[in-house]
């Protein structure tokens, strides 16, 4: 296939199509360059912004803060390392709950003392509920059976003013 509209008899009249257009010039490097600077501009004016503000509420955060009391005691701050909560944090000064450290021995433990209160002797807590052994709730369970609500009767009499 050529492309010269005037090679093997193909004129010029066969070749245009007045439904067809197409832009006639291309996109110059200087509308890009000038996108891009100006995102750039924007970008650095807005990381200064949000400096500015972050700057500011620490300002303001100190200023609001109230003075320490004179009878807490000074310790020493821990100097920031790699990593924050690196060995040389004390970790009882971290207020309770602490997250766990050992978890099987924790949910050992837990399931020991458990077991330990469905398995005592029965005994009588300060609101006067009895507490007895597990097994032998479930004895007494098994011998009497789950209470039931009795039914409720319907009456024979209908009532006035209802149609059946």
């Amino acid at each position: 296939m050529h492309t010269d509209p005037n090679q093997n008899g193909a004129g010029p009249e066969h070749t245009r199509h007045p439904e067809v257009a197409f832009e006639k010039r291309d996109l110059g490097a200087r509308g890009i360059l000038l996108f891009f600077a100006i995102l750039f501009i924007s970008g650095a004016a807005i990381h200064l912004v949000v400096w500015g503000v972050y700057e500011a509420f620490v300002n303001v955060g100190a200023a609001h803060q109230p003075p320490a009391s004179p009878m807490v005691p000074k310790r020493p701050s821990p100097t920031p390392g790699v990593l924050q909560n690196a060995g040389s944090v004390n970790i009882e000064l971290f207020p309770e709950p602490r997250l766990q450290s050992d978890e099987p021995t924790d949910m050992n433990r837990f399931l020991w003392q458990e077991g330990q209160l469905l398995e005592a002797k029965p005994w009588r807590d300060e609101t006067g509920a009895i507490h007895i052994p597990i097994a032998q709730a479930m004895q007494i369970v098994a011998e009497r059976g789950l209470p039931a609500r009795q039914a409720r009767q319907q009456e024979a009499t209908p009532q006035p003013g209802s149609q059946r």
